[in-house]
């Protein structure tokens, strides 16, 4: 019994090298799109604790001093050290002057168009006494 050998021709192979070089082109441009999402993931993640670590210092803040109109901003500090945010305190309706309007935004950089994260609350904020001693 004589067995004929086969073997693959030459456009069998070259198709076949084609068909896994599209997919391998494929895989790369799909693993490239997960890193960025995930970049852009992580860094809405870390812009939305620092907007929430700033709106937390204003409600502290009120629970001792009182607040006044205004914006600030600045860099943050460590782990949040390429990120701006900015803060503003507003009186919506000077009829109730215990009413504040807040907002904080954060951005990668002051020229940035729109911000990563915006948070928009409002406070009402009873007289504050402070301790006479």
């Amino acid at each position: 019994m004589c067995r004929e050998a086969r073997y693959f021709s030459l456009i069998e192979i070259l198709v076949a090298m084609a068909i896994l070089g599209m997919a391998l082109a494929f895989l790369g441009r799909l693993a490239i799109q997960g890193s960025r999402i995930s970049r852009n993931n992580q860094d809405l993640t870390q812009a939305a604790l620092l907007a929430q670590e700033k709106m937390e210092e204003i409600f502290l803040l009120a629970d001792s001093l009182p607040l006044a109109p205004g914006s600030q901003s600045s860099w943050g500090q460590g782990v949040w050290s390429s990120y701006q945010w900015k803060r503003e305190i507003s009186l919506p309706d000077p009829a109730r002057p215990g009413l504040f309007e807040l907002d904080i935004s954060v951005s990668r950089s002051p020229d940035a168009a729109s911000p990563l994260i915006r948070l928009h609350s409002a406070l009402y904020q009873t007289q504050v006494q402070t301790m006479a001693q």
